[in-house]
């Protein structure tokens, strides 16, 4: 983390330049837990008694679908968000099956000596895809696998049935350039 920034109704409103605290290299390295983040808020001059840190598919999105560069509209406050526990573990679930299912493919392309690198742009031994919840819809996942030369999106739905055969059964492809493609 290099800067924190100061949320400000001014207008016309230039937070990130005037309301910033540039971090010293002695700060902005820091372990990314609770405690940690809490002490380091803190250590700023605010007086937070908690702070939550989300997983990656908690659905939190800083910014709104509607973009605004100033004013306090800009972002998403952390306070007025609904965590869903189980809806989080349920795009975990499908993040799991994505895994699993690049893993298998990439074993299955180096054992019979097929396209090395079609599961894996990179030439890596990993998956390569991502995976986030819609802005608007938190029902709504959207995967994106990386191929050589092409991408592929799909959309999948976590708000309906209740078990992961339900949510892959959703997976629809969806054009590139809908949904932040």
């Amino acid at each position: 983390m290099t800067a924190c920034f100061y949320i400000t109704d001014e207008m016309p409103n230039d937070d990130g330049n005037k309301h910033s605290l540039r971090l010293s290299d002695r700060r902005k390295y820091f372990e990314y837990t609770e405690v940690a983040v809490l002490k380091f808020v803190n250590s700023l001059g605010a007086s937070f008694t908690a702070v939550k840190v989300l997983p990656d598919l908690g659905g939190y999105q800083v910014f709104p679908e509607n973009y605004v560069r100033s004013g306090v509209e800009r972002v998403n406050y952390g306070d007025e968000f609904h965590f869903d526990a189980e809806m989080t573990a349920r795009r975990e679930a499908v993040f799991g099956k994505v895994y699993e299912t690049e893993m298998a493919e990439l074993a299955y392309d180096r054992a019979t000596g097929g396209n090395r690198l079609a599961h894996s742009p990179g030439g890596n031994d990993h998956p390569n895809f991502s995976l986030w919840v819609d802005k608007q819809d938190p029902g709504l996942l959207h995967l994106l696998r990386h191929f050589i030369g092409y991408n592929k999106h799909w959309s999948i739905r976590t708000d309906v049935g209740d078990k992961l055969e339900d949510w892959m059964a959703t997976a629809t492809e969806t054009p590139l350039g809908k949904y932040e493609c």
